[in-house]
């Protein structure tokens, strides 16, 4: 999925993570998640501190929050909440996710791709 914005916007980008095998949400409550954002081509533009946040995302995407899950971050979720110099200027962007679990850093495979347009 393409996550399409304008320049200057601030989202808060939600994200879960799951473990592929298993496909259950991977405990991020002793984490530190960071979302890495790079214009494509280019070097790292910004890093993102990342807000864990309670429950986890069923299949029909809609959130569980009972125990254990009312724990936040052991649900594998969290959001990146932009501010406006992340975006400000129309293009391609690419991020990765990062976690940080003491001083094991992981960065699940996937590339998420952002498209901003200019603001009228």
């Amino acid at each position: 999925m393409r996550i399409k914005l304008v320049t200057g916007d601030t989202p808060q980008i939600p994200i879960s993570i799951t473990d592929p095998a298993t496909g259950l949400p991977i405990d991020l409550s002793s984490a530190t998640v960071a979302l890495k954002v790079r214009v494509v081509g280019e070097d790292l533009k910004a890093t993102v501190a990342c807000t864990l946040l309670t429950g986890r995302v069923r299949d029909d995407d809609t959130i569980d929050t009972a125990a254990p899950y009312n724990v936040a971050g052991a649900g594998g979720r969290c959001q990146a909440n932009c501010d406006a110099t992340v975006f400000d200027a129309a293009g391609e962007y690419e991020a990765e996710v990062e976690v940080t679990i003491g001083s094991v850093i992981t960065t699940p495979y996937r590339v998420h791709k952002i498209t901003v347009r200019e603001d009228f």
